[in-house]
Order: C-alpha cells, then structure tokens, then sequence
C-alpha cells in the first residue's frame, strides 16, 4: 500500500520477496499513488505470466519537456519559450509529474483552466489553452496519445481590448511636450509614435537595422519572432540621424552601453505637460494603427506595419473607420439640411 512521507507518496510493492519502493512526486492524493502502484504491479505480472514488456508510459512531465526542446525552442522566440516554459511550471503543479499523459481527458483540462479563471484574465486563459491544444496535437502526432483531449475546448469570451488613441489636441500637446525632451527620450519616444514598433522591440534596435539610404527600419526580433520593415517618415529620419553612435544599439545607457528599456520618469513628465489621462506607452501602437486606419489605409498593409500575425488582431482597428464614416455621414446630413432650409427661405421670399 502506498504510504507518505512528509508531503511525499511513496509506492510500496512487494514481488518475488522483494520490497519495491519509490518516491512518487508531484502526486497529491493516496488514491493517484494508489492507481501509479497497481499499474505497475500489473505491469510486473504481464513481464512474469505472458513475457509481455510494455512500453513505458509516457508522463506528463517528460511529454513537455520533449515538446519545450523540439518544438518551441527551435521555432518560438526565447521571450515565447520562457511564457511556455511558466504554462509549463503550472501544468506540473496542478496535475503532478507522474501523471500520465493518457490519462489526461478533456474534463481534466477545463478543470484546470477554470481554476486558473479565478487568478487570471481570459486572455491569459486562452493562451494556455492554445498551448494545451498545440501540445497535445504534437503528442497525437507523436503517437503518444490517441486523440487530442483539448480539441474540442472553447476559448473563453474575452472582454473588448483597451483601444486608446489621441485627438488630434491632445496630439498637440503630446508632441510639444516630447519636443522639450533630451534628444535621446524623444528619438525613443518618437520612434514609438511615427512606426507603431513595440518598445521592446525600440529598446533591441540596431543602427545596423536602419537604412537611411531607403528610409526604411529593420524589424528584427519581434513579438511574433518574425522579421518586418518599416517606412521611416522625414521627421523621424532626420531625429535618428542627429543621435550619437556610441553604441551598436541606437537607445542605449552610456554607462554599460547596453539597450534602455524604458524611461518611465519621462514618460510621467511628458503626459504631466501635456495634461493627457491615461495614456501608456503602447498606446502610440493604437494610435499608430488608428490613424493610419482614418486615413484610409487598406487594413492588410496595417497588419503587415504592425507585425500582427492574424488579420483579426489588427480588424480590431476597423471600427475607428467606421466611426470616420459615421462622422462623415453626419456632415452630409447637416450639409443637406442647410440646403434644404436655404431653399424654403427663398420659395418664401
């Protein structure tokens, strides 16, 4: 029978006079060391009775530590491995390394993710869910199960994405405020505001990455690991150009010569001067995005300027068309009222 030791089970088998003990951890209950301990004393008997040697089940723990080395390491970018490899740590808590990966249904999962409801958002949740679901089909690809236990799982319905952009007065304000700046905050800043680019992706640039000749800036590490270029405008070509180059990087610390990653006191000062409430610093990616959508701009090139992998990551910006549309709708109508009166003074006359 199986006994614990501390917060640890133990299996105990008795075969051929012999005592087979083994640590169990990562199991919680004595009922799962229970059901570990029979399968392999039947896996004894079968090796005894029928010369029959099973394969040795796979567990979960070995599962995703095989899939971490083959299949995200070699695709994903290391900041992606490093979310995987949290998913991972929560996966191994809740179920147990010893849990074997057949053993693992779809119930198991929604057990597991609703508990994760409790201390997350629904974004959070649906991206753990991709990852299970993207896991188990490399596992049934692997021949290590029979079927996907979270295939037919639902994502959870996410409340609608925080969506800030500036008008056009704020825009004012915003950029006289960043004009007052040391050179190196507002190319930073100003970088951010002209090419939509992620800060941690300003924060990794290179002059390497910089073509003055063809205005363009090289994208090189991504969120989505995948490279992109984008159009630098005059004004922005002209800020980058008057920086020093005392470092590979173009934002750099002049002490340790490596890459900023945020100037947190500045940004609070710039929003200060300009009196603008609740503005982050990836809200210039909205704002980016928006105005390019105002101005017409074909919602495919606006995925590719942002480096969005799906186009429903970036329809998200279609409604701030729509809202264009709207306006103008309104003008025509105030327009066609003017007209109209116009014309019922004069009949009057």
């Amino acid at each position: 029978m199986p006994f614990k030791i501390g917060n640890t089970w133990y299996m105990d088998v008795s075969y051929k006079g012999k005592r087979i003990r083994k640590a169990l951890p990562g199991v919680k209950t004595k009922r799962e060391a229970k059901a570990i301990e029979d399968k392999y004393r039947l896996k004894l008997l079968k090796q005894e009775l029928l010369g029959e040697i099973d394969p040795e089940p796979i567990t979960l723990k070995q599962a995703l530590d095989e899939y971490i080395k083959k299949h995200s390491e070699p695709h994903l970018s290391p900041k992606q491995v490093e979310r995987e490899k949290g998913i991972v740590k929560k996966l191994l808590d809740y179920f147990g390394e010893y849990k074997q990966l057949c053993d693992i249904t779809q119930k198991d999962i929604e057990d597991y993710l609703f508990q994760q409801l409790q201390t997350v958002k629904p974004a959070t949740a649906n991206r753990e869910l991709a990852f299970l679901k993207s896991f188990f089909r490399k596992c049934e690809e692997w021949d290590y199960i029979v079927h996907n236990p979270a295939r037919k799982i639902k994502k959870f319905k996410e409340p609608p994405g925080r969506l800030r952009y500036l008008s056009p007065d704020e825009m004012q304000r915003f950029l006289k405020a960043v004009g007052e700046e040391k050179p190196l905050v507002r190319a930073f800043i100003l970088t951010g505001f002209y090419t939509g680019m992620r800060k941690s992706e300003i924060s990794k640039l290179k002059w390497k990455d910089i073509d003055f000749e063809n205005d363009l800036i090289i994208v090189q590490e991504s969120k989505n690991n995948e490279k992109r270029t984008i159009k630098m405008v005059p004004q922005l070509k002209k800020i980058l150009q008057s920086l020093p180059r005392r470092s590979e990087y173009v934002f750099y610390n002049p002490e340790t010569k490596k890459p900023v990653y945020w100037i947190e006191s500045a940004w609070k000062r710039i929003l200060k001067k300009a009196g603008i409430q609740d503005f982050r610093f990836h809200d210039l990616r909205h704002n980016f995005a928006s105005y390019l959508i105002m101005s017409g701009n074909n919602i495919r090139v606006v995925q590719s300027l942002l480096g969005h992998k799906t186009i429903q990551m970036t329809a998200r910006y279609a409604h701030v068309s729509d809202a264009r549309k709207q306006e103008a709708i309104e003008g025509f109508n105030q327009h066609i009222g003017e007209i109209l009166n116009d014309s019922k003074s004069e009949n009057r006359r």
